[in-house]
């Protein structure tokens, strides 16, 4: 018994030593967070990513879907590009440039400086002077100091200091990702295989740590504040030099979401009101809410069209009646599903991400169902998430999704 004990407290010695190194390492490393990942592991563009048959399908007839610019109208005042990232999936936005009149109009700026650089170098429309954001999430600002020549950012008024706090936590948010970059590749990957055994709080830390190492792909060097001056409008409209115009909603995929349309070359940036072959992701508003804005814009358009999603292709009236139908359904499962997973605290939608309509099937990341059901639920009982709340639900639909890949 003796010398079974000394063995445990000498592997635990050892332990507790190693993990020492470890973490003394690992302090090392993150004293610099926006390169304490290896340079290798960042994502330079898209050129690798998946295309899904079902984004394809949905994909405008007179737009390649693939990596990379894609021209959308052309005339000697206005020409209009779409800069698309497949798969769609987290991180993965569009962007666009517009050049009318004298100016050169950046819509969104990506997720690090890496991929506006990308799309930068592949424009042929010239360098963007003014910048008009569509709504304040990382994956549509983090690029915005790859543009070297923007002097003026236009955006609405509820924005803004939303904008600055995504800057202003940028360098804790790169240091916790480099954190987890590392403890995934050391540890948290190992746990992957055995995810279904594990207790919901270790799945929760497993899957939080995976996540982590994802976004660590994406460069996370941005700027404390936003770097040029700002011209804000507030209201649900707004106009750019008469010849671009605002529609703004809120709440709905974000506290405020506005899209950016171009009369004369038929072409709306929808920003994330559209995510196309890609599971929207509810963070503020209802389901019905969010109809209502796609409701208005297809009011506001025909089939001659073309509609850059947030996520996905361009596409049609066509890609905006699939969403539209993936929100009639939501709502039809909730009500047939009920909400006392509220109450019980259990997940919702279970229902609906288990057996859903044929064709919303294969959307990308469709396990946010359980998510968007939780925030419908509590839009429908007067309980909206908070931000905390929130990162626990995402967290826990893509547990979900984990242990249904798994069987």
């Amino acid at each position: 018994m003796s010398s079974c004990t000394s063995f445990l407290k000498v592997s635990f010695l050892a332990m507790a030593a190693w993990v020492g190194v470890f973490a003394m390492w690992l302090g090392y490393k993150l004293r610099d967070p926006a390169r304490a990942v290896p340079s290798t592991y960042l994502v330079q563009d898209c050129g690798s990513n998946e295309l899904t048959s079902v984004q394809q399908q949905l994909a405008h007839p007179e737009v390649p879907y693939h990596c990379g610019i894609v021209k959308l109208f052309s005339s000697p005042n206005v020409s209009v590009e779409a800069y698309v990232q497949p798969d769609g999936g987290k991180g993965w936005s569009n962007a666009g440039r517009i050049k009318a009149y004298g100016h050169v109009y950046q819509v969104d700026s990506l997720m690090d400086r890496n991929l506006a650089g990308a799309m930068d170098r592949s424009s042929e429309l010239g360098p963007a002077d003014t910048f008009i954001l569509t709504h304040p999430h990382p994956d549509h600002i983090g690029g915005i100091t790859a543009y070297k020549n923007l002097t003026t950012a236009i955006m609405h008024e509820k924005m803004r200091p939303v904008v600055e706090g995504i800057l202003g936590a940028a360098k804790g948010e790169a240091k916790q990702q480099a954190a987890a970059y590392y403890l995934y590749e050391w540890f948290s990957q190992y746990l992957q295989r055995v995810l279904n055994v594990l207790p919901l709080p270790l799945q929760r830390l497993v899957v939080g740590l995976e996540l982590g190492h994802y976004f660590a792909q994406f460069d996370p060097e941005k700027p404390e504040h936003l770097p040029i001056d700002v011209a804000t409008f507030n209201g649900d409209s707004g106009f750019v030099h008469n010849h671009i115009e605002l529609k703004c909603f809120g709440p709905t995929h974000s506290s405020f979401d506005c899209m950016v349309i171009v009369p004369e070359a038929k072409v709306v940036f929808a920003g994330d009101l559209l995510f196309v072959g890609v599971t929207p992701i509810m963070t503020s508003g209802s389901a019905q809410k969010w109809l209502n804005a796609l409701i208005w814009l297809e009011q506001r358009i025909d089939s001659s069209w073309k509609v850059v999603a947030g996520h996905g292709p361009v596409t049609s009236v066509e890609g905006v009646e699939a969403v539209k139908h993936y929100f009639r359904a939501l709502q039809d499962a909730v009500r047939q599903e009920g909400c006392s997973c509220l109450d019980d605290h259990t997940m919702c939608g279970l229902n609906f991400y288990s057996s859903p309509p044929d064709e919303l099937r294969d959307w990308t990341d469709f396990h946010r169902a359980a998510l968007n059901a939780h925030v419908e639920c509590g839009w429908m009982n007067g309980q909206q998430p908070d931000q905390g709340e929130f990162m626990n639900l995402f967290v826990d639909a893509e547990v979900l999704g984990r242990l249904q890949s798994s069987q």
